[in-house]
């Protein structure tokens, strides 16, 4: 015969672990009429454990034992109405798993016997009843079902002779299999009844699964507080996942897949609602080129092959062709002029290379100047001439593709978030053709009380801005995962096709992004084609949930193996430009943490790197975390106070009339080091006296670097015009420091003087002991 655990063999939870259950019991009516918390629950059960084991003897409690020791005056009226209840919250979260329901059938289908032995507070009745509440199959009926609460014993304790003296059969008679290692097989070995070990998933898969509960509870405070943890798809994962599989199918499979799932049925749901609200046919366009992979989703979710309907709609086509007037002019012009994106602009307000040219001559780059030329009233007209005959152009590409009439609904999908082309082209939409538009995304930012036209799954009600903004500070290499490989749009041809700028990304990452993608379709395939029946029931919240911390798992607690595959992508920006930013540099950002601590997070967005996160991760998983709180929860990282450690370094200036003793202090970084900033000066030179605190030092940088905002290039080496006095070099970077030992620091040049500062990047060794 064949026996078989209950709880994660044949019957499986929709939540990432079982005490999760008792957190939506919280919400029960009789919970809340007797004050009963989650913690109640399982500081009641413990109790429970250690009194029936020291009053009877017994190691397993009944769920009525449970309750009475929770409340010791409630009547029995209560107590019974407190495991109803509880009965009815597992029965809602629990399912039978197919593939060990299907070796029931084959097992009783053969002449052999079944057994359901479970370490549970719940009776045999009871969990029979459990069972059979979740599938009608009239083979759960010839289950012969023991648990350990009534048998007063676990399957650790000794019960295998009794257990066996019950079902009347000898050791060598029985196969059991259950999922955890002690009780399922260490337990009934020692007995000499074979024990067969379940596992639910790979070691990579189980890791997944783990870190996904973390991030939930951290993105999510109110699970595991008020809600719980849902875990829809572990049971797909178990059966399809592959620990051989590349990197690119698990990240696509078991992160992109839930996440897109999640989101068809969301478009799907809600694209009903909106024709019934809107009493005609919407039609629906996917925004390129985020919009990819959610259409090629929606398509699979369909039942289809991936054939959607595509808008080449940009930032930056959105921006020119909803300019009507000068006030248009302006505003658009004020949001995008800048130091650094003169050239952009420029093209932004639609001037071609020879017009850019002679205005960056007349105004010799001066951004005032700029302004001025670009508000004078014949440029106006020229850029409101050429954004009407952008405007008809994008017009005529929307109704072409998607069978657009006048007067009907237009529903844009996309990743989402403020709905940038949305709130560029509804205006225009409605002037020109009375076309009302709505937004789907996967995740909304309502940028407006009064911008009701959007929704998103991963959006308000029930997430508000904090945790939206927390997804998306860093959502940059999921973009990538989602896009299609082409460049960006610049324009439409007369028939409304688009026009693409230069640029696009690499053939190696165009051709591993597909890779991610068809592991994506092909686990909403799969589920499309399940036929168990925990996938015809879904609750719509718990999988708008598991998608954000399927998201934040990926984006700030990556593996080790999405790290080395996703550290080489390339970023495009999508303003109508070729700049391309590195999604992460793992090696440049431990150098320059080590430099700047989180300063080194603010960076001038043409150097920016897309997945700090990542770096972060790499390096230190406290740093990651201090990044993911701050950005939830809205607090500010300041780097003198990331760390109490700083060492105070005796420093002596001087020039040809006087000299004086002061004091630095440094702040620590990562690894050890330690940063010292000092003024670059042209009137006196300075010697940091470092022998008198240190024994031994290794010296990571010593470089001046510019007080205005700069890039990394700006940086200069000044390890040459320093003098190392009183000191050994035991390396080439760790030096041994005699008492009398300094860093000579000699006046800088008058171009430094005021505009930069010295700053000494070093890991001390060995503090001296100083009296």
């Amino acid at each position: 015969m064949i026996s078989l655990d209950c709880f994660d063999t044949i019957v499986w939870r929709r939540v990432a672990a079982p005490h999760d259950v008792f957190f939506t019991l919280q919400s029960s009516p009789v919970w809340r009429a007797h004050g009963i918390r989650a913690y109640h629950r399982t500081q009641g059960e413990a109790a429970a454990r250690k009194h029936i084991k020291a009053v009877q003897g017994k190691s397993e409690p009944r769920i009525e034992d449970i309750y009475r020791h929770m409340l010791p005056s409630a009547t029995q009226s209560v107590i019974s109405e407190c495991v109803d209840a509880e009965m009815a919250a597992e029965k809602h979260a629990c399912f039978m798993f197919q593939p060990l329901l299907d070796l029931v059938r084959q097992a009783v289908a053969s002449g052999r016997r079944v057994a359901v032995f479970s370490d549970t507070y719940w009776s045999a009745d009871q969990l029979r009843e459990l069972m059979q509440s979740l599938h009608d199959d009239p083979v759960l009926e010839k289950l012969e079902v023991f648990t350990s609460c009534d048998a007063g014993m676990g399957k650790s304790d000794g019960v295998w002779p009794h257990y066996l003296a019950a079902l009347g059969v000898k050791t060598g008679e029985v196969v059991h299999l259950g999922d955890n290692p002690g009780a399922d097989v260490k337990g009934p070995s020692d007995c000499g009844v074979h024990g067969v070990l379940l596992l639910q998933h790979d070691r990579l898969t189980q890791r997944h699964v783990e870190d996904y509960a973390q991030a939930c509870v951290q993105l999510m405070p109110s699970l595991r507080c008020e809600e719980a943890v849902p875990s829809v798809f572990r049971a797909m994962f178990a059966q399809q996942m592959d620990s051989h599989w590349p990197a690119e199918h698990q990240l696509g499979y078991r992160t992109l897949g839930p996440v897109f799932y999640a989101f068809s049925r969301f478009v799907e749901d809600r694209l009903e609602v909106i024709e019934k609200g809107a009493g005609q046919v919407a039609r629906m366009g996917f925004l390129m080129r985020d919009g990819h992979l959610p259409g090629l989703a929606h398509s699979v979710f369909k039942g289809g092959d991936g054939n959607y309907c595509p808008i080449h709609i940009s930032r930056f086509t959105a921006n020119a062709a909803s300019l009507y007037d000068t006030s248009d002019v302006a505003r658009l012009l004020a949001s995008v002029l800048g130091r650094k994106s003169i050239e952009p602009a420029l093209r932004q307000m639609l001037f071609n290379s020879d017009e850019i040219r002679r205005i960056e001559r007349q105004s010799d780059g001066q951004v005032n100047r700029i302004r001025e030329l670009v508000m004078r009233k014949e440029s106006v007209a020229t850029i409101l001439s050429r954004a009407a005959q952008m405007r008809d152009r994008l017009l005529r590409h929307v109704c072409s593709r998607t069978g657009l009439q006048r007067g009907e609904t237009l529903v844009l999908v996309d990743l989402g978030y403020s709905g940038t082309v949305q709130n560029r082209i509804r205006d225009l939409l409605r002037k020109e053709m009375d076309v009302r538009v709505q937004g789907l995304y996967l995740l909304a930012l309502q940028p407006g009380p009064e911008d009701t036209d959007r929704q998103g799954m991963i959006g308000l009600p029930w997430a508000e801005e904090r945790l939206v903004s927390a997804l998306t500070a860093h959502i940059g290499i999921f973009e990538m995962l989602c896009t299609k490989a082409e460049a960006s749009t610049i324009d439409y041809t007369e028939d409304g096709e688009p026009v693409f700028g230069d640029g696009g990304v690499k053939e190696a990452q165009s051709s591993s992004v597909e890779q991610v993608q068809l592991a994506c379709l092909g686990f909403i395939r799969d589920m499309r084609q399940s036929t168990e029946r925990w996938t015809q029931h879904l609750d719509m919240a718990a999988m708008a949930m598991q998608a954000a911390g399927e998201l934040c798992r990926m984006i700030y607690f990556p593996t080790p193996q999405e790290v080395q595959f996703l550290s080489s992508f390339e970023f495009d920006f999508n303003l109508g430009t070729d700049l391309m930013l590195q999604a992460a540099d793992l090696e440049s950002g431990v150098h320059e943490f080590r430099r700047e601590g989180f300063s080194a997070l603010n960076k001038d967005f043409t150097t920016w790197r897309v997945n700090a996160p990542m770096e972060l991760r790499y390096m230190d998983m406290p740093l990651v975390n201090t990044l993911f709180s701050a950005t939830r929860f809205g607090f500010d990282v300041r780097q003198s106070d990331a760390s109490m450690r700083g060492i105070r370094f005796p420093v002596l200036i001087a020039n040809a009339q006087q000299h004086s003793i002061t004091h630095v202090d440094s702040f620590t970084t990562i690894d050890g080091f330690h940063v010292l900033h000092l003024p670059c000066s042209a009137s006196f030179d300075m010697s940091i006296l470092w022998g008198q605190v240190l024994s031994a030092v290794q010296v990571e940088a010593i470089e001046r670097v510019p007080l205005a905002q700069h890039t990394a290039k700006d940086v200069i080496d000044a390890s040459a015009q320093v003098v190392l006095d009183g000191s050994d070099a035991w390396t080439p970077t760790v030096q041994g420091l005699r008492v009398e030992a300094m860093l000579f620091v000699p006046r800088c040049s008058a171009e430094f003087h005021g505009s930069h500062l010295l700053r000494l990047v070093a890991r001390p060794l060995e503090l001296r002991s100083v009296a």
